[in-house]
């Protein structure tokens, strides 16, 4: 469900056309499959682009049930092989939610389900199940232009096609299949790599932990996955959000990132502390920020912060003490700061989850001696910018 969301497979040896050349389409996957002999060479291309795996299999389980969509990005005719295209990029997809005369998705092997909003409102989304590729920046603009479609927004005029293909497996993306479309949606692990490539085409996270893994049989039946729900809202969202502020979309970011936060040292213990601190420094609203509003040593722990950073001999215990505190102000965004890579990852790991040092040292490949240097460049930061704060009792 959440592995390899990104199927890049760039040993393709094709010579790649500009993208602004490229198209999407919408596979007619019945007309393909009641034609093989006629569409064998199409069947190739498409488990190229996949890496092997698109099949007739899938493709015969998509086309049983309308809600599922496979879409291709193809290139200029003068490219094509014959009367087979090259795709540059596909994207299978399933249409959750309450749909009118259409089946639901209990069962199947597609029908991992996306929706997360029970307690509000029925929405319908589109939930996107594997993106392949040739290369990632065609993986981008497929999707691009999907979410364009799925917006209603008007599709380019689509290139002319060879008489033998036109209007049997391509659908031209002119006008919407689907009435309305609240968001795209998308489970993935929660790996800053894969979050990058899912932030930079305009998503964002609206749940991260776990959830029961879609293949039942090869699992026990408590055992879940970690995974990263990430969404992008759809205009047809906004009339929906506008009735009521607890749907917006500042407020659903902020409600994410809060439940994040309550279970990482617990239940996401496990995840990537990089991708950890990433997820809790992002701006999921344009509120004003929480202040300050006292200070939070006192004047012992203020001398005891002093000697710290001028290098007076202290315990580790004492050291982790003051860090924790540090990290909750931090996490809590409360403090106009920033630290390093490697600082921030210290006050996730130590102050945030309770680590041990032993482990902490073992998971960043740091010495003790690395921690403590650290532990005093946060400290450090941290008093300095409370004493300029609160200056009037700062000496």
């Amino acid at each position: 469900m959440a592995s390899s969301i990104f199927v890049i497979n760039s040993n393709s040896g094709q010579i790649l056309p500009p993208l602004e050349d490229c198209r999407l389409y919408r596979l007619n996957i019945t007309e393909l499959l009641s034609k093989p002999d006629v569409y064998e060479c199409f069947f190739k291309v498409l488990s190229d682009v996949s890496d092997s795996e698109i099949n007739r299999e899938m493709l015969t389980v998509m086309a049983a049930n309308r809600r599922h969509e496979l879409y291709v990005l193809i290139g200029p005719v003068e490219n094509w092989n014959g009367d087979a295209p090259i795709i540059y990029s596909a994207i299978q997809v399933c249409i959750e939610g309450n749909i009118a005369d259409l089946p639901d998705l209990s069962g199947g092997k597609f029908s991992d389900c996306f929706f997360l909003f029970w307690d509000m409102v029925e929405l319908v989304g589109v939930n996107i199940l594997k993106v392949y590729a040739l290369e990632q920046d065609y993986a981008n603009t497929a999707v691009q232009l999907m979410t364009r479609y799925y917006n209603g927004d008007a599709a380019e005029d689509v290139l002319p096609l060879v008489p033998e293909l036109e209007g049997h497996i391509f659908i031209k993306l002119q006008r919407r299949t689907w009435p309305l479309v609240h968001y795209l949606g998308v489970f993935d692990k929660p790996n800053l790599a894969q979050f990058d490539q899912w932030t930079s085409n305009g998503f964002s996270p609206i749940f991260i932990g776990k959830i029961q893994r879609l293949d039942k049989s090869k699992y026990r039946n408590d055992e879940k996955e970690v995974v990263c729900a990430m969404i992008k809202w759809l205009k047809d969202y906004e009339p929906l959000a506008a009735q009521n502020a607890m749907w917006s979309h500042p407020e659903l970011f902020s409600i994410a990132r809060e439940r994040f936060r309550k279970f990482l040292s617990t239940d996401l213990k496990s995840i990537d502390h990089s991708f950890a601190c990433r997820i809790l420094e992002m701006e999921f609203s344009r509120c004003r920020p929480a202040t300050l509003t006292e200070r939070p040593w006192d004047e012992i722990e203020d001398c005891l912060i002093v000697r710290i950073i001028r290098g007076a001999p202290v315990s580790l215990e004492v050291l982790v003490q003051e860090i924790r505190t540090v990290a909750d102000l931090y996490f809590d965004a409360v403090l106009p700061i920033s630290f390093s890579e490697v600082d921030r990852s210290l006050l996730l790991l130590c102050g945030f989850q309770y680590r041990r040092i032993d482990e902490i040292m073992r998971i960043m490949n740091l010495s003790e001696e690395d921690i403590k240097q650290s532990f005093r460049r946060i400290l450090e930061k941290a008093f300095d910018c409370v004493n300029g704060l609160f200056p009037e009792v700062s000496d």
